[in-house]
């Protein structure tokens, strides 16, 4: 199956890449290009980027009877109060 363009409408991810497994299942990888976060920790608002989460994966709606994932990789920050140095 080729790679082809789809619009997922969300916009607070960006586009990384597209694979196709061997059973035609399709993965979307995308990236959080969101400037701000809550802190895991204390809750509060994280405005720095101080990198990415673990990659998480989820169930999309499925395309012409084919599976579809999204891995998406969330930002994550320190606030600015914790932050080092």
């Amino acid at each position: 199956m080729a790679n082809f363009t789809l619009p997922l409408d969300i916009k607070i991810l960006k586009f990384i890449d597209q694979l196709i497994d061997s059973n035609g299942n399709i993965t979307f990888k995308v990236e959080s290009n969101c400037t701000e976060t809550t802190c895991h920790k204390c809750g509060n608002l994280a405005t720095k980027r101080h990198g990415h989460s673990y990659v998480m994966t989820f169930e999309h709606t499925s395309i012409l009877d084919k599976k579809v994932f999204l891995e998406i990789k969330p930002v994550t920050g320190p606030v600015e109060a914790m932050a080092f140095g």
